[in-house]
């Protein structure tokens, strides 16, 4: 009976350690999409987009548009993880961003907050 407790015992212990926790997952749902923000000074427009992938890849897609007419755009990739409730964001195996959900749904940077992106679509095919 000892056994049959113990092996019942480690048993309960692999799976709590090895699931997922419902968190994660409906925040990797929930991510999963095209993010926007717009900024605008007195010189120029710009866009900037975040795709991440279900795969947790990712690109980052930074578009100006001047005064002038001239455009410029840059895109890069990028692999992103959750933990906990923060979204790193990793360039060239370097964790270089560290993002949240906002009380509004909205991505925000952890260190610019007041500059949020909105989510423009769940299909991340286009990119």
């Amino acid at each position: 009976m000892k056994n049959l407790f113990n092996k019942l015992y480690f048993l309960l212990l692999v799976v709590m350690v090895t699931s997922c926790s419902k968190d994660e997952i409906s925040l990797n749902d929930t991510l999963v999409g095209v993010w926007e923000r717009m900024d605008s000074n007195p010189e120029f427009n710009s866009s900037s987009k975040l795709v991440f992938a279900s795969d947790h890849s990712g690109l980052s897609v930074n578009s100006n548009t001047f005064d002038t007419g001239e455009m410029t755009s840059t895109v890069s990739e990028f692999k992103w993880e959750i933990l906990g409730d923060e979204i790193s964001v990793i360039k060239n195996d370097v964790n270089e961003d560290v993002y949240l959900l906002n009380s509004k749904g909205e991505l925000v940077l952890n260190i610019l907050q007041d500059k949020p992106f909105s989510k423009i679509s769940d299909n991340t095919q286009n990119y």
